[in-house]
């Protein structure tokens, strides 16, 4: 994930050029990023639960947004 994590951010940002890596790294990419983005929705969710947050704005998880 330390050299692909932040591929949705920068599709996001607007990069539309190739992105090279090997035929297993795709294969691990398929699993990992929606992996990923799952466990970073459960952690906003659950950090927004907490008590001592209530007067703050939610957290929105940002590494697909922009």
């Amino acid at each position: 994930m330390d050299h692909s994590g932040l591929l949705p951010r920068l599709v996001a940002e607007g990069f539309n050029g190739p992105i090279w890596c090997t035929g297993p790294t795709a294969d691990l990419l398929g699993v990992m990023l929606p992996t990923a983005r799952r466990i970073q929705e459960q952690d906003a969710e659950r950090r927004n639960r907490r008590a001592d947050r209530a007067d703050e704005p939610p957290i929105v998880p940002d590494l697909y947004e922009r």
